[in-house]
């Protein structure tokens, strides 16, 4: 159950998201093969793991995700009209780069705004173009139990419209946890995004920034059911902006069911 608030939006309001994931691992023990959601209420995300000894761990997938949007989200007396963005990407992962603790991560998508009213009315505020993400990491243990991650990304959006464009930065610290049964998967990050081009409704230079917190924590054969494991959801997200239009909120809570076959 996601509840998010948007500024830009008429109220806040409740979704309901089903969320999973699949993986099969073929004989040979080192290739997976995996369908994922991409944490949203609709998006996909299809490829491969492969375990190269001791130079490290790839993957590689292909991405889908869609997401309703407004066709103009700055009329004002009239109602808004809805409409779809879709977005088609690759990702890229390398672990345990080289037998290291460093990891890199990279994905790429299109964007595609079906009905993007406010970009015909306002070409700077166009919203097709290219979103990407590239980082880098290292893995800190902490003991046979516990460890650390941290990582450093850049992000892209090359947009058709120069208001839409933006470069930042986030920094994100991962933390893993497992003894017996029980099992932690905690994160924490902060970012920040300047637009490159002064926005034309509200003639000044756009600025946010976000920070994000999660935690998944998961439980193995609960009363006693064999290849069982049970999953407990939190996350939160927080967008702060200088234009307060923009500023937006999301809790996300969930249970889930895993099985092993």
């Amino acid at each position: 159950i996601a509840r998010r608030d948007e500024r830009g939006d008429e109220a806040a309001y409740l979704d309901l998201i089903i969320n999973g994931e699949l993986n099969y691992t073929l004989p040979n023990g080192r290739t997976t093969l995996f369908l994922t959601d991409l944490n949203t209420d609709k998006g996909l995300a299809a490829g491969v793991r492969q375990s190269l000894g001791d130079l490290g761990r790839i993957s590689a997938a292909g991405t889908f995700e869609t997401r309703e949007v407004w066709q103009d989200p700055y009329l004002v007396g009239v109602a808004r009209s809805r409409t779809d963005e879709n977005s088609f990407g690759v990702s890229f992962g390398f672990e345990d780069i080289l037998g290291t603790h460093f990891l890199f991560l990279s994905d790429i998508a299109t964007v595609d705004v079906d009905e993007d009213r406010i970009g015909d009315r306002v070409k700077s505020l166009r919203r097709d173009g290219v979103r990407s993400s590239h980082g880098i990491g290292y893995a800190i243990g902490l003991d046979e139990n516990q460890q650390l991650t941290p990582m450093v990304r850049y992000l892209r959006s090359d947009m058709e419209g120069d208001a839409n464009s933006s470069d930042g930065y986030a920094l994100t610290i991962g933390y893993e946890w497992g003894r017996g049964p029980w099992g932690i998967e905690a994160s924490a990050g902060v970012g920040w995004t300047k637009y490159r081009k002064d926005h034309p409704v509200y003639h000044k230079e756009r600025r946010a920034t976000s920070f994000d917190a999660s935690a998944i924590v998961a439980y193995e054969e609960p009363f006693g059911w064999s290849h069982v494991s049970l999953y407990g959801l939190a996350a939160y997200n927080l967008v702060n902006e200088n234009i307060d239009f923009f500023d937006s909120s999301l809790w996300t809570f969930g249970l889930g069911l895993g099985y092993e076959f």
